[in-house]
């Protein structure tokens, strides 16, 4: 893919120049006594800062009419799937010939450059990438909770979109982009774990396809809890590590030592690895420790949520 530097004001166009000319001439490596043709039978040149550019941004076009200056310069654009030309704007070439404009990206399609005198140029096309957001209205919930998933896509239009979640469970769903580019569905999770959500949309003629940025979204179920410490201080673990005070972890009858469960009290939120067996009494399933005890908040034994 071609770049240009960010710059402003005269610097810009006098960087496009630069980029773009230097690119194109080098390229045709013509010059009048090569060719042996009139100035004003050579064709225009024209190239553009980049080939494939996401929607909105910025990019430069720019070329010359050879052997003239101070000509005016007809920017035309055709939408891809069109069959007309669009008249973006009139530009005058500079005492060398050249030409330049910055130009934001919209839709994918075609440029030429026509000169008031000498040939048309050559065509100069853009495939604009598709810039997709996406949202998720929470990003802690229970299992059985709706979390909506929303986003949108630009340019607008009627997309397929796929909203890919991966976790403890992976799920695909389908949806369709409105006329304005927006989308939205519900999604509950059916098993606790930590997910991914991501959207990817499809592309058309007005843009090529692109994937937004991933969200997360942690999901629980309530299980019953104990903690402990006090009197065991300094002994052995069930998964090899010394019990102390400030130890943050839990102790489940199965689940493989060292494997990391966030647990949500009341709105605090901790994540700890599972360092040793227990509990053995009822149908308690977790044994806190009493440093997680402490930054969770929780009483001696009750309903904590857990994302395993």
């Amino acid at each position: 893919m071609r770049s240009i530097q960010a710059l402003s004001g005269r610097t810009v166009l006098a960087a496009i120049v630069a980029a773009v000319i230097a690119t194109t001439l080098g390229a045709a490596g013509l010059s009048a006594a090569q060719t042996g043709a009139g100035e004003s039978e050579r064709k225009t040149q024209l190239r553009a800062t980049h080939d494939v550019i996401s929607y909105g941004e910025q990019f430069g076009l720019g070329g010359s009419v050879p052997g003239d200056r101070g000509t005016e310069v007809r920017l035309q654009f055709r939408p891809a799937g069109a069959a007309g030309w669009r008249k973006l704007r009139n530009l005058h070439t500079s005492r060398d010939g050249d030409f330049a404009v910055r130009l934001g990206a919209r839709r994918s399609g075609s440029f030429r450059a026509v000169p008031r005198r000498g040939r048309i140029s050559t065509l100069e096309s853009i495939r604009v990438r598709a810039v997709t957001t996406l949202h998720v209205s929470r990003h802690e919930a229970s299992v059985g909770d709706a979390v909506a998933v929303t986003g949108r896509v630009r340019p607008g239009g009627r997309r397929k979109v796929k909203i890919v979640i991966r976790g403890a469970e992976k799920q695909l769903l389908k949806t369709t982009s409105t006329a304005s580019g927006r989308f939205g569905l519900r999604w509950e999770p059916s098993a606790p774990g930590s997910f991914e959500v991501r959207a990817h949309v499809a592309g058309n003629e007005v843009a090529a396809g692109a994937a937004s940025v991933s969200r997360s979204v942690t999901s629980y179920r309530p299980a019953l809890a104990s903690w402990y410490g006090p009197g065991l201080y300094g002994n052995r673990t069930g998964c090899g590590q010394t019990l102390t005070p400030g130890i943050i972890g839990v102790a489940h009858k199965s689940i493989a030592c060292g494997t990391k469960i966030t647990f949500r009290y009341k709105g605090r939120t901790v994540r700890a690895p599972v360092i040793d067996r227990g509990p053995y009494v009822g149908s308690r399933e977790f044994d806190l420790t009493e440093e997680l005890k402490q930054r969770l908040g929780f009483g001696s034994t009750g309903i904590v949520y857990v994302s395993r």
